[in-house]
């Protein structure tokens, strides 16, 4: 039941953002805070979280709080 409202939900907004011009994008959590946010990047590997407050691409050189970089992936 829950996942049926959750999903008549993200249809309804979809619906209305692209009325306005807009998107949705739906992202899962997991992961977030290990990848980058940088889109033409998009590495995603643990060892971009050396701690638990840090993140900084292996990739791409981008650093961040982790907690920052997952916020801003979702």
């Amino acid at each position: 039941m829950i996942f049926a409202k959750r999903v008549l939900f993200d249809t309804s907004l979809g619906y209305k953002l692209h009325g306005l011009g807009g998107w949705l994008r739906i992202v899962l959590a997991p992961y977030t805070s290990q990848t980058g946010p940088v889109p033409e990047c998009g590495h995603v590997n643990q060892a971009n979280r050396p701690r638990q407050t840090t993140f900084r691409c292996e990739r791409c050189g981008y650093e961040g709080h982790a907690n920052t970089v997952g916020e801003m992936n979702i």
